[in-house]
């Protein structure tokens, strides 16, 4: 997103907003994402699912050529692509913690790779 001319929020706060995003030190919290339709997020996972999250920081101004494409309950943002893209997608949780989010978006990726190498 900053490579692209966007802003960074560097710090969410320790209130209960913020906690939505980072539990305590050395641990995830769970909260839940609305992806956007017709985007990859959404052709991947659906309309939205439950995350595990741990960062203090999100995206604030949206930089050139991306779209929103997954908010959390108190609007910070939790995906972004870049618009035209075959694959270019960015989540804020971690996938590699979760196979109800990971598994489909590692997938995705794969079958994405595994095609262009063919091609």
């Amino acid at each position: 997103n900053v490579l692209r001319g966007g802003t960074l929020n560097q710090h969410l706060g320790d209130g209960p907003d913020g906690q939505m995003h980072k539990g305590p030190p050395g641990t995830f919290t769970r909260h839940p994402v609305r992806i956007e339709p017709g985007s990859r997020l959404h052709e991947l996972l659906g309309d939205g699912l439950d995350v595990h999250s741990c960062h203090h920081q999100a995206p604030d101004r949206i930089g050139e050529g991306l779209a929103v494409t997954a908010h959390a309950p108190d609007g910070i943002v939790e995906g972004i692509e870049l618009e035209g893209a075959d694959f270019c997608v960015a989540v804020l949780w971690h996938p590699e913690e979760d196979v109800e989010s990971g598994g489909p978006l590692f997938r995705g990726l794969v079958e994405k790779a595994a095609r262009s190498a063919i091609a």
